[in-house]
């Protein structure tokens, strides 16, 4: 009987273990098929039974991709947009967080949940008001019409918000009698508490802005404004596929992103579990 009792938490403990290996699986081959398929030969794409090895390693889709392509501006223009937005982000949507989860003013859950029920409409429905408020004010094919539409969102402030309600008010307290007034109180006391909840927003911006196609393929119309991922889809074309260059440039379009997973994970696991989003 006691054996028995010992038997089911293994199998229970084992099955657990082959659940997260098969979605571990299920996330990892496809991007170490990306990896490696950017250093296999083009006649290798064709074949009717791929390996996810390749059998002979070539750097000549780097080469392609370089010679193709000012790969070393599109990433500098990607590295503007989605730095500049994901400061932005954090930001501005920590101080309206902020403002929605400390400070005491009329209609504040109205307005709240106003600005919370805009999160329903979807992104492309505000593609065009969006298109033509940059148009007007001269932005296209600019930084300015990159940047700034995307400096804050609901969702950041939404997250952040969370964790400023559980904060302890004799924080606040303690500032006030030190003196502080509320942007000192915000900045210097209630930011600093905040650390893992805005790594998270920073990882999720930033992912969503370095990957995004739509936007910049919107409002950029020369080859010195594109970013890399506008880069990657011109490999991609009605009749034919360029599979290689288009490989090499997804590998690297993934490692800044998986650089940055590695070194904010223990900070955004904890923002996660902090913030009810888990």
């Amino acid at each position: 009987m006691v054996q028995s009792k010992g038997f089911v938490p293994f199998i229970l403990s084992a099955l657990r273990i082959m659940v997260c290996i098969f979605f571990a699986l299920l996330i990892l081959v496809p991007i170490l098929w990306v990896v490696l398929s950017s250093f296999r030969l083009t006649k290798d794409f064709l074949t009717a039974k791929p390996t996810l090895i390749p059998p002979t390693f070539t750097l000549e889709h780097y080469v392609a991709l370089f010679n193709r392509l000012n790969v070393l501006r599109y990433i500098w223009n990607t590295i503007v947009y989605a730095v500049s937005r994901t400061a932005g982000n954090v930001l501005f949507c920590s101080m309206a967080a902020y403002a929605f989860g400390r400070i005491k003013f009329k209609g504040k859950n109205i307005l709240f949940t106003l600005i919370l029920a805009t999160m329903m409409i979807p992104f492309q429905v505000l593609l065009v008001p969006s298109y033509l408020i940059i148009h007007y004010l001269g932005w296209i094919d600019t930084y300015a019409g990159l940047i700034v539409p995307g400096l804050a969102g609901v969702f950041g402030v939404f997250m952040i918000r969370g964790f400023f309600l559980k904060l302890p008010a004799e924080l606040e307290d303690a500032g006030r009698i030190d003196g502080l007034r509320e942007f000192g109180i915000f900045f210097r006391i209630m930011l600093p508490q905040c650390v893992p909840v805005l790594v998270t927003l920073t990882v999720f911006t930033l992912n969503g802005c370095w990957n995004d196609l739509l936007w910049p393929l919107l409002v950029t119309t020369s080859n010195e404004m594109r970013t890399l991922t506008i880069g990657i889809v011109s490999f991609i074309g009605l009749n034919t596929t360029s599979y290689g260059p288009a490989m090499a440039g997804a590998a690297i379009s993934m490692l800044p992103i998986f650089i940055m997973f590695m070194f904010g994970q223990k900070y955004f696991v904890e923002g996660i579990a902090t913030t009810g989003l888990k």
